[in-house]
């Protein structure tokens, strides 16, 4: 049923809102934000996934302990999730993703640079928890209103989402035994710096011209 539906047209949006791109996709502009999604939903999974085995691995705690550390991570994503719908009255999605990201990468590096510190691992794993929260609806928004958004463009999004959570934590556990517990530190923090970079990719390409000029004669 899948493929039957992806061979279907995406359904013609009738009105445009203020403001919003429209006109020919823009190829480097969505390659940028699937970079972001891919890279994102890599990192997250990769956390939440490997945290436990992480920690009994390089003595941190034992499996009773790592068990709660692999819940603070996800009851701090799901607390930040919670937090980012006031947050996002108020801030602009540029600003809300510039701050999880920083606050993602400062918390992730923590473990790796601490990585004998049972504060350094708790508090990082709660802050990449807490900043991780709101980076894959705020990209949403923010691709929205860079691009003109079709049902087939937002599958993609989750397809690239889908290949980052399957591609990069499988990749982790073929290096774990070779290279060693702190891969997975490692990896993690390599998709959040690329999901940073490829956030700011967007930033700097700005919709087609055209469109630009369409939305302003609107």
């Amino acid at each position: 049923p899948a493929v039957v539906l992806l061979r279907q047209p995406s359904p013609r949006m009738s009105t445009h809102a203020a403001g919003r791109p429209s006109g020919r996709l823009n190829v480097r502009l969505l390659a940028l934000v699937l970079a972001f999604f891919f890279s994102y939903v890599a990192a997250e999974v990769t956390m939440g996934g490997w945290i436990f085995t992480y920690a009994v691995a390089m003595g941190q705690t034992d499996q009773t302990t790592a068990a709660y550390l692999t819940s603070v991570f996800w009851g701090s994503l799901t607390v930040g999730r919670l937090l980012s719908v006031p947050l996002a009255g108020r801030w602009s999605p540029a600003t809300v993703l510039q701050v999880d990201l920083i606050g993602c990468l400062a918390s992730v590096a923590l473990i790796l640079l601490l990585p004998r510190s049972a504060a350094a691992i708790w508090i990082g794993t709660c802050g990449t928890g807490l900043f991780m929260a709101s980076m894959f609806p705020t990209m949403i928004s923010y691709a929205e209103r860079r691009m003109a958004l079709s049902g087939q463009i937002t599958g993609l999004f989750f397809v690239a989402s889908a290949a980052g959570s399957t591609t990069v934590p499988w990749l982790v556990g073929q290096l774990f035994e070779v290279i060693g517990p702190r891969v997975t530190i490692v990896m993690a923090l390599a998709a959040v710096l690329v999901a940073a970079l490829a956030f700011a990719g967007v930033r700097l390409t700005g919709a087609p011209a055209h469109a630009m000029q369409a939305t302003q004669g609107e």
